[in-house]
């Protein structure tokens, strides 16, 4: 659940951030455009007054001349047809005037929406799964302890209770069939690997790799040697990184570990001693080279470098 709201906040701070750079975009055009009609609104007021002064005459060729201006003003042989190329200027200065009105009110409209679009207050569902629909095979309540999405829009729920792994593919009201996979051990969390695997962790220390098709195949699974609950891809697309948490069967500290995909250890990135002892570690995320790991018992976030297990720094207060 949790890291199906990070995907969704990421990507509506990307949209957010598009919008930002659209009016960002639009405020300099606004700038350069108000900048151009500032100097041609000069030259018009310039040459305007002028005029009034000048003598305008037409010469043996049939050209038209300006007179009565002073050298440093404009030569002699200025031909009338400059001035009116001049004005021509001036009027479709005039024309981005009324460009830069539509301009001034599309920048508006995009701050607006992003200004409407950061406030949590204002958005909507715009999509409804029912996840309590059961299978022929559900032998108690569907019981949902992780989900996320597909690329095509499916929605793909771990039913504890049932032990089952389910697609949702459509809304869909209570007593529809939905696909299912039965695993043998109790699913808890599960993540998309880099090679479209998805990887679940299960109870009494099992990790499956399901494929995930027309149908969800396990591909494989292995035993790890501690309880692992969360579970994601590290950056070198190899390794696994899982969180390992407190049971009466497994009662040490909460440790965050590199796994390999037999669940061998390549090595434990922190421990209870590097954070303070931080106890109830249930989801793990790896972006870039560092690890985002939410405390249950400490209701907070730490953010630890990946490479080294130094902790970065630490969110705190989200009672």
């Amino acid at each position: 659940m949790i890291q199906s709201e990070i995907q969704w906040l990421q990507k509506a701070a990307n949209d957010l951030k598009e919008v930002a750079q659209v009016a960002e975009d639009v405020s300099i055009l606004i700038q350069k455009l108000a900048e151009d009609i500032k100097g041609k609104q000069h030259i018009l007021d310039t040459y305007t007054a002028r005029l009034l002064k000048a003598d305008v005459r037409q010469g043996d060729d049939g050209d038209f001349y300006v007179s009565g201006l002073s050298n440093d003003d404009i030569t002699d042989d200025v031909k009338m047809q400059d001035l009116q190329r001049r004005l021509r200027d001036v009027r479709k200065t005039c024309h981005q005037f009324d460009e830069l009105d539509k301009l001034q009110s599309e920048s508006a409209r995009l701050i607006k929406k992003a200004d409407k679009s950061a406030d949590p207050l204002t958005t909507t569902p715009r999509r409804v799964f029912d996840t309590t629909a059961v299978t022929d095979q559900d032998t108690v309540r569907p019981r949902i302890t992780d989900l996320l999405t597909t690329q095509d829009g499916l929605l793909i729920v771990v039913d504890y209770d049932n032990k089952m792994i389910k697609y949702v593919p459509r809304l869909l009201s209570t007593g529809h069939t939905l696909p299912a996979l039965r695993l043998k051990n109790e699913p808890l969390c599960m993540s998309f690997l880099s090679d479209g695997l998805l990887a679940v962790t299960a109870e009494h220390k099992t990790i499956y790799l399901v494929e995930v098709k027309s149908q969800l195949t396990v591909k494989s699974q292995f035993k790890t040697r501690r309880q692992c609950y969360g579970v994601t891809d590290c950056p070198d697309d190899v390794t696994l990184l899982v969180s390992c948490w407190i049971n009466r069967d497994d009662p040490r500290h909460a440790s965050v570990d590199v796994i390999k995909r037999d669940g061998s250890l390549v090595r434990t990135i922190t421990d209870g001693s590097t954070l303070n002892g931080f106890t109830n570690v249930f989801k793990v995320f790896a972006p870039d080279d560092h690890v985002l790991i939410p405390d249950n018992d400490q209701h907070c976030v730490y953010r630890v470098e990946l490479s080294s297990g130094r902790l970065v720094d630490t969110l705190k207060h989200l009672t």
